[in-house]
């Protein structure tokens, strides 16, 4: 049997469209038009969702939003703010009240229906702005995967943007969010500060807009603060303008290895293997958990119990998005730079019994056609040691969705 959706508003409109389409799709469904008595209502009921209205007759969405958080027979219920109120102080109020996220109007009968299959499946949807490792590569040769550097948006079924590296790839994102709406609040994940992984954030847009807010989080540096590490490629011998002129509010947290609840999901980190300090970030939301794993030498990570703990780390994850700059031969001349090569990671993907791999940090020097090269035979390898796991290389637009 399929969950019970409660809707809260009072625009017929949107009440019998909604209706329309979850009864449709097997979803029992029940309308509330009038506040009134819905408390003693809805315990009665026991939705599994409550989509709320902020602007109500007589009282307002955020009242009964505190109301319907602090009643323990709906503990279990999500409630999702269901409005074309989408200030951003408004959003941030409803987080502090306890939403589980909020779904904008107006919307489509499509896109309804896909926002409850993501909330009631606890999943995520990843996709991908930058794939390239060390240098932007634009040009006719690298269309089909992409030449901005790295960048990956991973959007939680509560609406949480969760945004890991900062490559050229984030100015993409930044406009594609400024095109739905300017109100916008984010967590920025570094996996390390070398150039490619930092160089978008000048061009980010959402970060120039007053009312925005975005953590920068990434390692704990033992000699200088992350606030700095990023204020200084913005200094006036590099770039024009500074890190004051971000207009939204920009905070940095520095990270060391553990396990943080971040945007309502849990994010494990760990140090892995590349100069300088990097992190790795598994992030569990529901049932569903992916890794980040970029810039990570698997060639020299045998020592001690380090390849054990990468092992463990990355065990059973739904998708492992994992550098793969090299093929073997390479490999013998770019040991010790801090990347690895397709067998590696396949290799790693197999051992930890991963469901994907997406083959990542693609060279500057590989057109597509290398690219498709390396993931054939990768595709290959795999079927010769009977492994099942899917494998893809990493494009440019490309979205997973878990």
């Amino acid at each position: 049997m399929k969950s019970k959706i409660a809707i809260i508003d009072s625009d017929e409109n949107s009440l019998q469209l909604a209706k329309k389409a979850l009864t449709q799709a097997g979803y029992s469904v029940n309308l509330y038009p009038e506040p009134a008595e819905v408390l003693s209502r809805l315990r009665d009921w026991q939705p599994d969702l409550i989509f709320l209205e902020l602007v109500l007759p007589g009282i307002t969405g955020f009242s009964l939003l505190k109301e319907l958080k602090s009643q323990e027979s709906l503990k279990k219920a999500k409630v999702f703010i269901f409005s074309a109120k989408n200030y951003a102080s408004d959003r941030k109020l409803t987080c502090e009240l306890g939403a589980d996220g909020f779904f904008e109007k107006p919307f489509t009968e499509e896109q309804l229906l896909e926002k409850v299959e993501q909330i009631m499946g606890g999943r995520m949807k990843i996709r991908f702005w930058g794939t390239r490792g060390s240098i932007p590569s634009p040009g006719e040769s690298t269309l089909k995967y992409g030449g901005n550097t790295p960048c990956v948006e991973v959007r939680l079924s509560n609406e949480e943007l969760l945004v890991f590296d900062a490559g050229t790839g984030i100015r993409e994102l930044g406009n594609f969010l400024l095109n739905k709406r300017n109100n916008w609040q984010g967590h920025i994940f570094l996996s390390h500060p070398h150039w490619d992984h930092i160089q978008g954030l000048p061009f980010f847009r959402p970060a120039y807009i007053p009312g925005n807010e975005f953590i920068i989080l990434g390692a704990a540096h033992p000699q200088v603060s992350l606030e700095k590490i990023i204020a200084d490629q913005m200094e006036t011998i590099y770039f024009p303008i500074n890190v004051h002129y971000f207009s939204a509010d920009v905070s940095f947290k520095s990270l060391g290895e553990g396990s943080y609840k971040i945007g309502g999901a849990q994010i494990d980190t760990m140090f892995i293997n590349h100069p300088g300090l990097a992190l790795s970030y598994k992030i569990n939301w529901g049932n569903s958990s992916m890794v980040y794993m970029t810039d990570n030498e698997l060639g020299m990570a045998n020592g001690g119990n380090l390849r054990k703990r990468i092992v463990e780390f990355v065990s059973q994850a739904n998708v492992l998005i994992h550098d793969a700059q090299y093929d073997d031969d390479e490999y013998k001349i770019k040991r010790g730079w801090g990347h690895s090569t397709w067998s590696q990671a396949l290799q790693l993907a197999m051992e930890a019994r991963v469901e994907r791999l997406v083959l990542f940090h693609h060279d500057p020097d590989h057109d597509d056609q290398k690219i498709d090269a390396f993931l054939a035979a990768c595709q290959q390898e795999a079927k010769n040691n009977g492994a099942s796991l899917e494998i893809i290389a990493a494009q440019e637009g490309m979205e997973i969705l878990l």
